[in-house]
């Protein structure tokens, strides 16, 4: 153990009653102490996942969100005009967000489809950040799979799975899923 003289941050252990959680903690007077676990050498350290199916609690690496819009309940996106297809929030934390878009065409022609997610609410990000198709056959379905993001987050904030298209006639309907997982 390296210890050191002057040292006001220290590191606390806490048994627990059943059904609670033991905890590993970091007190002292500075406001704002990370904990960090090194490992000798190369051997860097191991940290198990939960052995269920259930999302980590509120706050803690490795939670989870969707929220998913069915075919049946497909946003109708009207030509050259971005649209928001669903939204989910997101607490503060480094977060992965990702998705994806079914568009569904009828009586269109030369359809140019785009998916994305940002903050930004209906906004067509720079070409670099969505994903898209263009096609030219009337009454098509078909899917794509819109570029993950990284969102690091001070506050809450809502997230958006946007899509726009540009067509020739008929009606496009898009569905889709927005999914994150906690980073940090």
């Amino acid at each position: 153990m390296l210890a050191v003289g002057s040292a006001v941050n220290y590191i606390g252990i806490a048994n627990n009653t059943t059904g609670n959680r033991p905890l590993i903690s970091v007190g002292g007077s500075d406001s704002n102490i990370q904990l960090q676990l090194i490992g000798k050498g190369t051997g860097g350290v191991l940290v198990q996942g939960r052995g269920t199916t259930s999302s980590p609690d509120a706050g803690y690496i490795g939670e989870f969100f969707s929220s998913v819009v069915a075919a049946a309940s497909g946003v109708t996106v009207a030509s050259a005009t971005a649209t928001n297809i669903t939204t989910i929030s997101l607490t503060a934390g480094d977060w992965d967000v990702w998705g994806n878009i079914t568009m569904a065409a009828s009586g269109t022609t030369n359809v140019a489809m785009y998916g994305w997610v940002s903050s930004s609410s209906a906004t067509l990000p720079d070409d670099s950040l969505f994903s898209g198709l263009n096609i030219t056959v009337i009454n098509v379905s078909t899917g794509f799979c819109v570029p993950q993001q990284r969102f690091g987050l001070s506050g809450a904030a809502t997230i958006y799975l946007s899509a726009y298209q540009n067509s020739s006639g008929g009606t496009t309907k898009v569905s889709g899923g927005i999914y994150a997982r906690r980073v940090s």
